[in-house]
């Protein structure tokens, strides 16, 4: 697995690129995830993850403490709830993971709007005083199509790729 992280979500974890000035391949990678942070006022940090190849959402709460390893594994831990979701099997055990930044334009600028559509929410929430769903809000994301992957629905088009 590719896990393509932006400097900030890799300075907030403390961990190492494996390939620092390196561009990796990202564009239609079935292996391969983008990563950036998300930390809207008031609602703490999150680490907000895409699937490269369909631009499927995925966002995990980054603790306090959260650290490079406890992270990739509750990354991990998501990544096999969306491929059971869709009737196909992630082994969370056999992974290996290299960490480069990220270098697709295309795909950074899709998680740029995911990532406003996001903030927009949690302001909206706040100002009318709910507390807010973010996995609704992220399955919502999952439906709006993006430029990257050429008018195809990230939730649809993740399912075509690695359904079972």
């Amino acid at each position: 697995m590719i896990l393509h992280l932006s400097r900030k979500l890799a300075d907030r974890l403390q961990c190492k690129l494996s390939f620092e000035r390196e561009n990796v391949t990202q564009a239609g990678r079935i292996d391969s995830w983008s990563a950036d942070l998300f930390s809207p006022p008031g609602h703490g940090s999150f680490g907000f993850i895409m699937h490269d190849a369909s631009l499927f959402p995925i966002l995990v709460p980054l603790r306090a403490k959260t650290n490079y390893e406890a992270f990739l594994g509750d990354l991990l831990q998501h990544i096999e709830c969306a491929y059971g979701n869709v009737g196909a099997e992630f082994d969370t055990a056999n992974q290996t993971v290299l960490l480069t930044k990220r270098s697709n334009r295309s795909i950074i600028g899709s998680m740029n709007e995911a990532i406003w559509r996001l903030g927009f929410e949690a302001t909206m929430a706040a100002d009318m005083k709910r507390r807010i769903d973010w996995s609704k809000t992220v399955e919502y994301i999952g439906t709006m199509p993006f430029s990257a992957v050429k008018g195809h629905f990230p939730d649809k088009r993740f399912a075509e790729l690695v359904g079972g």
